[in-house]
């Protein structure tokens, strides 16, 4: 999580209680979701947001 925020010091994961899902931003990216059955903590949701960032 450390390095994502060092190169993307904008980033940020919220999470909604309601939806069950962590949203997450990189960088000036389109926040992305993802159910807590996919990623179980905030560390996971901004490691694949910060993956399909990088890909996309």
């Amino acid at each position: 999580m450390a390095e994502v925020l060092t190169l993307y010091p904008e980033s940020y994961v919220t999470y909604d209680k309601g939806w069950q899902e962590y949203c997450a931003r990189v960088g000036k990216s389109e926040p992305f979701h993802f159910s807590y059955g996919y990623a179980a903590d905030p560390n996971d949701a901004l490691m694949f947001a910060a993956l399909a960032y990088k890909l996309t």
